[in-house]
């Protein structure tokens, strides 16, 4: 998020700018059943006369015996489209407090860059801290 013009200072040149970008993002997540969690998502980006979107969704299935303690062994699928770029499937794997995921942009543009068609793979791994909040959404005002 950049709220303000702001200069390129690697570049050293004071004519050189970058344009304020703003982002708007929206999530909702529910339970489907007791061991399906659905959760959908969009992303609205503003930056100068160029305006993008994404738009996705994700299923968090809960995997072996789980008691509601600690955290479940969880495999998530979903799948994104990025405005007129790219149809995005993703996989992941969450393992107490450790979660991996990977996906792949499948492109859809009829723009073609000189090295090819543009292929992206993207790994995550998130490590989550093993304290609990105790509210269910963590505010910084609570």
């Amino acid at each position: 998020y950049r709220f303000f013009r702001t200069a390129k200072s690697a570049l050293q040149d004071a004519n050189q700018f970058d344009p304020p970008r703003y982002n708007v993002h929206a999530d909702f997540q529910t339970y489907l059943n007791d061991r399906l969690v659905f959760n959908a998502n969009s992303m609205f980006v503003f930056e100068n006369n160029i305006n993008s979107y994404s738009v996705g969704v994700n299923f968090g299935n809960i995997l072996g015996d789980y008691s509601g303690e600690g955290s479940p062994t969880i495999l998530n699928t979903g799948l994104w489209y990025r405005q007129n770029e790219a149809v995005i499937p993703y996989i992941g794997l969450g393992v107490g407090n450790v979660l991996g995921g990977l996906s792949y942009d499948v492109n859809i543009s009829n723009s073609k860059s000189t090295i090819g068609p543009l292929q992206t793979f993207e790994f995550s791994l998130i490590l989550r801290s093993g304290t609990r909040s105790r509210s269910t959404i963590p505010c910084p005002w609570r």
